[in-house]
């Protein structure tokens, strides 16, 4: 199984879809206290992030891709679409 995610307006509008493929078992072995935000991704329900905590998840996953460069296109993605007003980042778990 992979997340699905998505950027969304404030109505749950999709607005862009990562195209990509992130595995849920890739996140699940992350419970440090050393990451911010990424461990409270839910494998099993959908996880929300606004534009004020996109900063913390993307410090996460630049320190996750330091080590393994397959999140690459996903930092890309949240790069490309963050700064709108009224816009979220969407997981879609299983």
């Amino acid at each position: 199984m992979a997340y699905s995610v998505f950027y969304e307006d404030e109505k749950g509008n999709p607005i862009a879809a990562f195209k990509g493929e992130i595995k849920i078992d890739y996140f699940a072995s992350i419970h440090e206290k050393q990451f911010k935000v990424i461990h409270y991704l839910d494998p099993y329900g959908d996880t929300t992030f606004n534009q004020l905590m996109l900063k913390d998840l993307l410090s996460d996953l630049h320190r996750i891709w330091r080590q393994d460069h397959r999140l690459e296109s996903l930092i890309e993605f949240i790069e490309k679409n963050r700064g709108e007003t009224h816009t979220y980042l969407k997981f879609y778990g299983d």
